[in-house]
Formats: C-alpha cells, sequence, structure tokens
C-alpha cells in the first residue's frame, strides 16, 4: 500500500509539473527511492542560472560513502528536467550549516556535481540509480564535504569529514582528514599523500566511465551500420534474382524466335530451290511452239469460263485504250472509232456478267459446302455424346 500511494504521489507531482516522458521519468524515481532509502521525492520551483523558475521533481535526501571505514551521510539533491530522461538530471551537495563543500573536479564551489557520465549521458544506457551509485563510488575516494572542529575552529588547520552514522552505542564519532594541510614529514620521513592517490583513481574511474560509453556508442553505430549494409544487400540480392529471372525470359524468348527464324530460313532455301527449277524449265520452253492459252491453267475445270472471261475483259479493255489512242492520233475517224467502241464494249458487258454469275455460283457454292460441315460436325455431336 505504502509503495502504491508513493507511485501515486509521483505521477501527481510529474503531471502537475508537464513532463514529457512522465511513464520513464516516474519508473526512474521509483527505482531511485526503493534503491537508496535516504533519499525522498518532491515537486518544487527550481530557478536557473538566467532567472528562470520551473516547477521541477527533484530526489533529495543522503546517500552513504564509506571513507576509512567509516560511514558519512552525504545530503544531495537531484533535480530532472523535463525532457528527462532525454537530458541528464542537475545534481546539488547541499551542506548543512556545520558542513562546507570541498571543491573537486567532481564537485563546484556551488555545490554543482559534475561528472563525465553526465556529460555523456544517453538514454536508456543511462539512469538516476547508475548515477547515485557512481557518486558513492567517487565520493568515497573524495568526500565532497568537510566540518571545522569547534576547538581548532579559529585556527582553521584541522579539516574533518561531518559526523559519521551513529554507531551501535549511539555516540557519534569524526574521523580528523588531515592529510591535505599536515606537514608532508612525519617521524622524520615523508608521507604520502592519500589525497592524490584518490585523485588518480577517481581519473581512472572516470577515464573508463567514458571510454565504455565511447565504445557502447561506436559499436552501437557500428551494428546500426551493419544492419542497414545488410537490408541493402538483401534488396541488391533480390533486384538480382529479379533481373536474373527477367533474363532468362528474355533467353528463352530468344531462343524461340532463333528456332522460328531457322524454319523461316529453311523454307526460304526450299523456295529458292524451287524457283531456280522453274526458271531453268521456262528457259527450256521453245516460245515458238508454245501455246499462250495454255500457259495459265485452271486448277479445276470448272474455273475455265471463269479465266475465260477474265482474260476477255481484259483483252478488250486494251483492245478500247488502242482504239482510243488511234482516234487521238487522227489514224481513225470518228464514225469507224464509235462504231468499234460499240461492238467491243457490248462484248465486255457479256463477258463481265459471266464473271459475275460465276463469281456468285462459285460463293453460294462455297456456303452450302461450309454449311454442311458444319451440320455434319453438328450430326457427330449429337450421336456421340461425351
Amino acid at each position: 500500500m505504502k509503495s502504491k500511494s508513493i507511485e501515486k504521489t509521483v505521477a501527481q507531482g510529474l503531471k502537475k509539473a508537464d513532463y514529457k516522458s512522465p511513464e520513464k521519468t516516474l519508473r526512474d524515481v521509483l527505482a531511485t527511492v526503493k534503491a537508496f532509502t535516504g533519499l525522498g521525492y518532491n515537486v518544487d520551483k527550481f530557478v536557473f542560472d538566467n532567472g528562470d523558475e520551473h516547477l521541477l521533481a527533484h530526489v533529495k535526501g543522503t546517500i552513504p560513502i564509506s571513507y576509512k571505514s567509516n560511514t558519512y551521510n552525504i545530503p544531495v539533491c537531484f533535480w530532472l528536467p523535463r525532457d528527462y530522461p532525454k537530458y541528464a538530471a542537475m545534481g546539488f551537495i547541499q551542506p548543512t550549516a556545520d558542513m562546507q563543500i570541498k571543491a573537486s573536479p567532481n564537485v563546484d564551489q556551488n555545490g554543482r556535481i559534475q561528472l563525465p557520465y553526465l556529460l555523456d549521458w544517453s538514454y536508456p544506457d543511462s539512469n538516476l540509480v547508475e548515477l547515485i551509485q557512481l557518486c558513492i563510488l567517487i565520493f568515497s575516494k573524495a568526500p565532497p564535504v568537510f566540518s571545522k572542529s569547534k576547538s581548532n575552529r579559529n585556527q582553521g588547520a584541522v579539516v574533518n569529514l561531518p559526523s559519521p552514522s551513529s554507531t551501535s552505542n549511539g555516540l557519534s564519532r569524526q574521523t580528523s582528514v588531515q592529510e591535505a594541510e599536515a606537514s608532508p614529514c612525519q617521524n622524520g620521513r615523508e608521507k604520502p599523500n592519500p589525497e592524490d592517490e584518490l585523485k588518480d583513481e577517481h581519473i581512472r574511474i572516470s577515464l573508463i566511465s567514458c571510454v565504455s560509453d565511447k565504445i557502447r556508442s561506436r559499436l552501437s553505430e557500428e551494428f546500426q551500420k551493419t544492419v542497414a549494409e545488410c537490408q541493402s544487400l538483401h534488396h541488391t540480392n533480390k533486384d538480382l534474382l529479379d533481373g536474373q529471372e527477367n533474363i532468362a525470359e528474355i533467353v528463352k524468348n530468344i531462343e524461340s524466335r532463333s528456332s522460328d527464324l531457322e524454319s523461316a530460313l529453311q523454307d526460304l532455301r526450299q523456295q529458292k530451290i524451287d524457283l531456280a527449277a522453274k526458271e531453268k524449265q521456262l528457259s527450256e520452253i521453245d516460245l515458238n511452239t508454245l501455246n499462250r492459252d495454255e500457259i495459265v491453267e485452271p486448277v479445276a475445270p470448272e474455273h475455265a469460263p471463269l479465266v475465260s472471261a477474265y482474260a476477255t475483259d481484259g483483252a478488250i479493255e486494251d483492245a478500247l485504250f488502242s482504239l482510243l489512242q488511234a482516234y487521238q492520233n487522227g489514224k481513225l475517224d470518228c464514225q469507224t472509232y464509235l462504231k468499234k467502241v460499240r461492238q467491243l464494249s457490248r462484248k465486255q458487258f457479256q463477258q463481265r456478267y459471266i464473271l459475275s454469275q460465276k463469281r456468285a455460283q462459285q460463293s453460294r457454292s462455297s456456303s452450302e459446302s461450309q454449311l454442311g460441315r458444319y451440320f455434319d460436325r453438328s450430326c457427330s455431336t449429337a450421336s456421340n455424346p461425351p
């Protein structure tokens, strides 16, 4: 019931603050509050450097760090912009009245947390829980705050961390951190500076985080590039297969046409041979002994009148043309020309009448023949049903 109440409260606050991705933000906030019991959730006004005020959600409280075998609670506050998780959270150290911020590459004078992790923020690879875990790791090496002891507050020489968490007997302890301000030599020998070691360790952790993010980003780019290349190759392969089918169809058509062309060439060669034989046969004929009426022979005997009438009609046409030429040249007088024209025209009319009658008779015979074949086929179908 408590978790549902918290979830409802967070959801209402995000809706009130008009977040662009309320579901993702809600999931990160709930995971953070669940992972770190010292943190709580709230919505309040945030003032930016340019003076603008926006209603933003924030996770505020303390995170535990372990320094020199003691546990300390560091007060922090992480503000979530409206575009979260697209843009990184804004982390701040919020010291109490007896604490003072210790500036470092990770925390500026105003308490703003500055980590490479925030600069390389990339959702969903980056989230609020991982950010706080990294802060705990780095602050355990180099605490971001310190407090002055009451006995040495006027001297300012001894610097102490804030009081650690209460021990089992209810008492509090203070661990003095004097390495940065103490004398570099003690008991006649040089004492190593732990701050340098912590700084090197912090640099190493930051570098590892940066390199990991860069490698992850590069791998993602290479993966997307490889996927795009594979898709391009797939489309190219598909186009090649389609082209192969088209080429096979074209080759098949070419082979078919080549076969038809070869058959036509063979027929042409045969006709050429037959034509040469006919030409040789014609060259051997004596034109003086040739009967011109026998040159054109009808295929069937009933076609003989039709051929004769057609030939006579053509001859009369030539005769009329010759008479006209003779009349125009003055070789025939008008009376003789008209007499011959009347005689030939009467004979031409008779021949054309014969042609029309023969053609009509052949047309009727062809129609009757087709009708008879159709009737025979119909009778055959009726007598032999399928």
